[in-house]
């Protein structure tokens, strides 16, 4: 825990925070994980109270609640996309920045994050398929989890549809209706 956090604690509270992280020692070492998001959860309640909580919190909600549950896979890392970007945070981050020499900045004074433009999911999806962990896209647009083969299909029938929104059927010959036909057909069947 940070200083700052743990000084600005009143002596009953630190009183408390130190019975609390006595008990989390005695965690058997087999549950490291839980130990960590214990210390994790504890750390953000107190930044709560204290009203030190981050602007990109939901964010860190989201990657606490998904590490936790107990259906993860251990190998599972997060990518958030949040605006223009798609983020990893936290422990996720500090992975994938080693594996593919991303630059690490702060999401707030206790958690880091990296990740890259929109428009390079593709190419770095394709770095990330040779790590050994099993990525999941984090969208809070249509509040989903997904594979990175199921997110990118989705967003490709999404441009589709869209395509087919924005054409003007009445204007289309026989022989541009059918390119068009053919041209989505092709695809959806390079994403499935």
């Amino acid at each position: 825990m940070p200083k700052d956090n743990i000084n600005s604690l009143n002596s009953d509270e630190l009183i408390g925070y130190n019975e609390l992280l006595v008990a989390i020692e005695n965690i058997p070492p087999y549950f490291s994980e839980t130990k960590r998001n214990i210390i994790n959860k504890l750390n953000k309640y107190i930044q709560i109270q204290k009203g030190q909580v981050s602007p990109m919190s939901k964010l860190y909600d989201k990657y606490i609640e998904l590490k936790s549950n107990p259906d993860n896979k251990k190998n599972t890392l997060y990518l958030f996309k949040s605006g223009l970007f798609f983020i990893f945070i936290d422990n996720d981050a500090q992975i994938v920045s080693n594996f593919l020499n991303l630059k690490l900045s702060h999401l707030n004074e206790n958690i880091v994050k990296c990740g890259f433009p929109v428009q390079s999911l593709e190419k770095y999806l394709g770095l990330l398929k040779n790590m050994p962990y099993h990525i999941e896209i984090v969208s809070f647009e249509n509040e989903k989890t997904l594979p990175c083969n199921n997110y990118l299909y989705e967003e490709n029938v999404k441009k589709v549809v869209d395509e087919i929104l924005k054409t003007n059927i009445d204007s289309l010959s026989i022989s541009e209706a059918y390119d068009f036909l053919h041209n989505i057909q092709n695809t959806l069947k390079l994403n499935t």
